[in-house]
């Protein structure tokens, strides 16, 4: 249970994720060839639980998050956004990937994409949607950022800031 829980953040991580406003204005070219590519990439993946509209909000906010110079510093191009995008997240800053997960959290409902991903790994909706309500914002923060700067051996049980509360939210709603 644990193990999937770490693979739907780290699922919904691995996007790249940010989430902005379009209104800040007109795109250049190449940014808008980055931003389609990036949606193109996203919304094809089928291990990405995320719509069509989602995908545009992650690529789109992705470019206003980050902007297009720092998308040309970690090597990302409309051309090879396939291949590069992921080997991208380790080279992040951390206020970069913070600023990535806050905005994921904008585009995509967290909690009913959980609460699908574990009933189909056979925890009933009671437990399932006991989980995705018990875990607070921080906790969802420190399981992403954990995931893409690639702490392997992270552990939200044995993390101080989250282990017990996260081993009493597990109980709680495993027993009932």
């Amino acid at each position: 249970m644990l193990k999937r829980l770490g693979l739907v953040v780290l699922a919904l991580t691995m996007v790249l994720a940010a989430c902005g406003d379009d209104d800040g204005g007109a795109r250049s070219a190449d940014e808008q060839a980055l931003v389609d590519a990036m949606a193109e990439r996203i919304a094809a993946d089928e291990t990405q639980p995320v719509t069509e509209s989602q995908a545009q909000c992650i690529a789109g906010g992705t470019m206003d998050a980050l902007g297009f110079d720092r998308f040309a510093e970690l090597g990302i191009t409309a051309e090879n956004v396939e291949t590069s995008m992921d080997a991208a997240l380790g080279q992040l800053t951390e206020a970069e990937q913070g600023q990535m997960v806050d905005v994921l959290l904008g585009c995509v409902d967290f909690g009913a994409t959980m609460v699908e991903e574990m009933k189909a790994q056979g925890l009933t909706d009671a437990q399932a949607a006991c989980l995705s309500n018990a875990l607070t914002e921080d906790m969802i923060r420190k399981l992403a950022i954990a995931s893409m700067s690639g702490e392997t051996d992270f552990n939200p049980l044995t993390d101080p800031e989250i282990g017990e509360a996260f081993l009493g939210i597990i109980t709680q709603c495993m027993a009932g």
